[in-house]
């Protein structure tokens, strides 16, 4: 199948202040969608002058450093070992975590205490050593836990695919923010949904005058 050389993506249409459009009847969701440019992005890893990667498994460390040396990302640098502990030795501009979602113990966890490793309890000496601290946690964590267990959190990113959330997105800054951003993203066969919102802010409703609707006549 042939990529299209201009690639759209579908966003929630909004009016000139900006607030979304809504009550489109066409739309399975009765809501006004719009195709918008997509913009080409660089991975991560391939915009940066140097990664760090760090990894307790050896066999796992293994296959990430073919599948690396396979895409041509030579600026990444694979190392056997506890990346908490060497991070503190140098500082970066972003930290992503992953941690391990099996607990030697425990078996499988959804709480970021129970990973391996506890980030929960190392965030405020990793900050220390980057701008941006990303961590990737499972989608069965409640949001209103992870807030209780994570420290200056500024937006959490929740991606979905085909309604079906995969994983959630914590960014977290030295410097708390008196709103807490949530974005959403829902990659779907034909488009991909975007919907921001405050977390805490409470939606305010909107009436209108019925559109299509069914009437039976006895």
């Amino acid at each position: 199948q042939r990529l299209s050389e201009n690639p759209v993506e579908m966003v929630r249409a909004r009016n000139e202040d900006g607030h979304f459009v809504k009550d489109d009847p066409s739309t399975p969701e009765n809501e006004a969608w719009v195709e918008k440019p997509k913009a080409k992005k660089k991975p991560v890893a391939k915009k940066a002058k140097t990664v760090a990667y760090f990894e307790l498994n050896k066999k796992l460390a293994a296959i990430s450093k073919h599948n690396f040396e396979s895409f041509g990302a030579t600026n990444i640098q694979c190392t056997v070992g506890d990346g908490l502990v060497a991070v503190l030795k140098e500082h970066y501009d972003t930290i992503y975590v992953d941690p391990a979602r099996r607990h030697s113990v425990k078996g499988k966890v959804f709480f970021l205490k129970d990973c391996e490793p506890n980030i929960v309890d190392r965030t405020d000496v990793i900050l220390e050593h980057c701008e941006t601290l990303l961590v990737k946690t499972s989608p069965m964590l409640d949001i209103s836990v992870g807030m209780s267990e994570l420290k200056n959190v500024i937006e959490i990113h929740v991606v979905a695919v085909n309604n079906e959330v995969k994983e959630l997105i914590w960014l977290l800054q030295k410097k708390s923010a008196p709103k807490i951003f949530v974005k959403t993203l829902n990659i779907t066969k034909t488009k991909v949904e975007n919907f921001d919102f405050v977390h805490g802010e409470r939606a305010l409703p909107s009436y209108g005058l019925p559109k299509h609707y069914l009437s039976l006549i006895h």
